[in-house]
């Protein structure tokens, strides 16, 4: 099958390229501020990272905002355009997902009791697999679309994984003696880190729909 209409804009493809960096940068600024959070708490190094974070998602915002009005001036068919501006819009909510978890951190400074972080860096492993896949999705549905199905079942084992780990978690934390407030709050932590696993599935199956459309 040959690559979507808007594969074969160079300049588009760049700005793709340059957008998925930014992402990238997102999730692993939040990553690696989460885990410095909860092994010294809210040092230096976690508030530059919190900025980090911040900032990468805005300049993908930025970036894809750009794509946008780039497409609108390309020859492309509308349901091309359609598709790839709704790919786009679909994976800004990933970094979204990531700023909103970190945000938590830095606004609410939560304790985090020792059980909770032997967890959270497994969690966030889970979380960052899944966005990796993503980052596959993007090259596939370019460049290869009949690689993007198998690439969601992918994501899907991820984001299945993840759920049972917060399950498991969140189980454990409701068990425990601390103060239902305290729990609640690690409760609302715990969820915002798995959120960016769920916004990844929905991203992810809205690229196999894209494909699917191509009649792969």
């Amino acid at each position: 099958m040959a690559p979507f209409f808007w594969s074969k804009s160079k300049s588009v493809e760049e700005m793709i390229e340059n957008y998925m960096l930014s992402v990238d940068e997102c999730i692993q600024s939040c990553s690696n501020g989460i885990e410095d959070y909860i092994t010294n708490g809210c040092t230096d190094t976690f508030i530059t990272l919190n900025k980090k974070t911040h900032q990468a998602e805005s300049r993908a915002d930025d970036i894809r905002r750009e794509i946008e009005f780039k497409l609108y001036g390309k020859a492309l068919l509308p349901e091309s355009r359609g598709d790839l501006l709704g790919m786009l819009e679909s994976i800004d909510n990933i970094p979204g997902a990531a700023e909103g978890s970190i945000n938590i951190f830095y606004l609410e400074r939560p304790e985090i009791t020792e059980f909770v972080k032997k967890i959270i860096p497994d969690l966030l492993e889970v979380n960052l697999e899944a966005y990796s896949l993503i980052r596959k999705a993007v090259d596939a549905i370019l460049n290869n679309p009949r690689e993007t199905l198998y690439i969601d079942k992918e994501i899907d084992s991820r984001e299945s994984k993840a759920d049972t780990m917060q399950q498991d978690i969140v189980l454990s934390i409701f068990k425990s003696d601390l103060e239902l407030a305290h729990k609640n709050q690690l409760k609302a932590i715990i969820s915002s880190i798995n959120r960016i696993s769920d916004r990844c599935q929905d991203s992810a199956d809205r690229m196999s729909i894209i494909a699917i459309k191509r009649r792969i």
